[in-house]
């Protein structure tokens, strides 16, 4: 079965913190979204991608 590539919005607290907290625990592919990307620059790696994004 081929990877999947997971894109979770709001990273930065509640469900989407900790959608992508088990996400990259299980070492899944994962495009991560806050406002400020410095909060998260340090989950960036092979499989993590964080990404600044302000959904209106």
């Amino acid at each position: 079965m081929p990877q999947l590539t997971w894109f979770v919005t709001g990273r930065s607290s509640g469900f989407g913190k900790s959608l992508a907290a088990a996400l990259i625990a299980r070492r899944e592919q994962v495009i991560i979204t806050v406002r400020n990307v410095d909060n998260i620059a340090h989950l960036q790696s092979e499989a993590v991608l964080p990404l600044q994004l302000d959904i209106c």
